[in-house]
């Protein structure tokens, strides 16, 4: 690829991606389905997805482990890939290091065997990289298990130490395929806690897949939503939570509530909606003309939920009133189901337990700012 069509600051650049597989029946199945994507020198991006929808293979393919029907990519002003010019570069002349889902660590070598086999491949002194290998060991915490063996060691370390092996090469890229899902949940926050801390130190540019939105947004500069083989959305973690261009997305995201609605009149910058629950308003923002819509949404930790009170004065936020169906305390949170008129079910997550028993009157308040319009 000519350098003079990459932007100076972008490292990966995937272009008119494709990846089939064939089933035993002879089926063709497209795991990746034209994939442009770009990502800049130092950003951290986690694609994100449920499972079939092509995030592993495409991973796999940035690797140099699959081989892609066609596209390109390239790693700074180098092509790695072209179906076009016949190029394939292999894994190991793509400056790349991985962190797999099973650690991937020799059984019969020493930890920092382990960690500091890449160096001993690129032909590093046995000085240097034993003093690199016990310098990583230290940025991961695993400072005295240098001379232990992997299934001597827990999962949680196993993971640091194949992080420290990833590491230890200075690779510009690391690629991650689920690299926490082993693991349990508080050793899982530490690691993600960590790997964002060394992904500053070092600046590499990374590629995180995983199918766990939690992490995802704890960790990625960019999410890159997967459907299909194909970009449902891609950008900031906040922009795509409360910003979803389409249902699926949304739905993956997370918890959601969905109104069907039609818009009567718009009022300034606040459309006024019918929907089965009455009329609803929805600050026009982003989209000025939201007639061509009929589905809208909003979290459900924009829900204020409260004691209904005697009228709704003057507010300019939306008031729907029901009954509590459902009260589950989530230790964070506690999450509430409410049912409205024509039999619509509300969700909300709030801090705050509601003092009203299972069949009581609530009211819930949302910010017309809160509400977004689905294609």
């Amino acid at each position: 690829m000519p350098q003079d069509t990459m932007d100076a600051t972008t490292y990966i650049k995937a272009t008119g991606l494709r990846k089939e597989f064939r089933r035993a029946s002879g089926e063709s199945v497209s795991a990746i389905d034209g994939i442009d994507l770009e990502i800049k020198k130092g950003e951290f991006v986690a694609v994100i997805g449920p499972s079939g929808c092509g995030k592993t293979t495409f991973l796999r393919c940035v690797a140099g482990l699959e081989t892609p029907d066609g596209g390109e990519i390239a790693f700074g002003p180098t092509t790695v890939f072209s179906s076009r010019s016949r190029v394939d570069l292999p894994p190991e002349k793509r400056d790349i290091a991985m962190l797999f889902q099973s650690y991937a660590l020799w059984p019969h070598m020493t930890v920092l065997e382990n960690v500091v086999y890449p160096l001993k491949l690129k032909g590093v002194s046995r000085e240097e990289r034993l003093r690199r290998g016990q310098e990583m060991l230290h940025e991961v915490q695993c400072d005295g298990l240098a001379g232990q063996y992997p299934n001597q060691i827990s999962g949680g370390q196993q993971q640091r130490v194949a992080l420290a092996r990833a590491l230890v090469t200075d690779n510009a890229l690391v690629l991650f395929d689920e690299p926490l899902s082993n693991i349990d949940t508080q050793v899982r926050r530490q690691m993600r806690d960590e790997i964002r801390a060394l992904h500053r130190q070092f600046g590499f540019t990374a590629v995180y897949v995983t199918h766990d939105q939690e992490e995802a947004f704890s960790l990625a500069d960019t999410l890159v939503v997967l459907e299909k083989g194909r970009i449902a959305q891609m950008g900031n973690p906040r922009d795509v939570y409360l910003k979803p261009n389409s249902r699926y997305v949304a739905e993956f995201m997370g918890e959601v509530n969905l109104i069907e609605g039609k818009v009567d009149r718009v009022e300034g910058e606040v459309a006024c909606l019918s929907t089965p629950v009455g009329e609803m308003r929805v600050r026009t923002g982003d989209h000025p003309d939201l007639a061509g819509y009929g589905l809208f949404a909003f979290r459900p930790q924009k829900c204020k939920v409260g004691l209904p009170r005697s009228d709704d004065g003057a507010s300019a936020k939306n008031i729907l009133r029901g009954a509590l169906q459902d009260r589950k305390f989530l230790g964070a949170y506690t999450e509430i189901k409410v049912g409205l008129e024509g039999g619509v079910v509300l969700s909300s997550a709030t801090l705050n337990d509601v003092n009203v028993e299972i069949g009581g009157r609530v009211e819930i308040e949302i910010d017309p700012g809160d509400i977004f319009p689905l294609a």
